[in-house]
């Protein structure tokens, strides 16, 4: 049997174009490699955080609940940078928050107003993170145009099937 360049999960996905047989889909489902198992089991680093262990918990709800068949264990370090940098950003926003409040507060001192609404630092890292956040959620797929982007588009009709339909209703 010669080798397809595409998954056959990918191949019944788009609607079997090839017209692989069902023997013939078992047989590939067999043969191919298939990386990690089902079984998430969260990292240290994400555990000790409250933060991180909450998104992780929503992202692996995500993908056990949907029961996405691409996303194994060997995604497990991705998925922990993921929820690390959405914990990061989250404190990130916090500190801007309260420098912000130290800034707007009564008798706060005139440097600490100056420094506080020129924190271009902290902006800068929050941009940073913000940024990272976005093209991790692409690679996993947590974003509607990272969704849109992997569902696979339907077949148009045949010319010669909607040639049969206009004859039939006399179109």
């Amino acid at each position: 049997m010669s080798r397809h360049a595409h998954p056959i999960q990918l191949h019944v996905l788009t609607g079997n174009k090839c017209e692989f047989s069902k023997k013939e889909i078992s047989e590939r489902t067999a043969a191919e490699i298939h990386f990690g198992s089902r079984d998430f089991r969260m990292p240290a680093v994400v555990r000790k955080d409250k933060i991180a262990k909450a998104k992780w918990k929503e992202v692996i709800k995500l993908y056990t609940d949907y029961d996405v068949d691409f996303v194994s264990t060997s995604d497990v370090a991705i998925i922990e940078r993921y929820c690390m940098t959405y914990s990061e950003y989250m404190k990130l926003l916090g500190v801007r928050a309260e420098i912000e409040k130290v800034a707007t507060s009564k008798g706060a001192d005139p440097v600490s107003t100056f420094k506080a609404q020129n924190s271009i630092g902290i902006d800068n890292a929050i941009n940073k993170k913000s940024a990272a956040l976005t093209a991790l959620e692409d690679r996993l797929f947590l974003n509607p145009l990272a969704k849109i982007k992997n569902i696979p588009k339907k077949e148009k009709e045949p010319e010669k099937a909607i040639q049969e339909q206009k004859a039939m209703f006399g179109d």
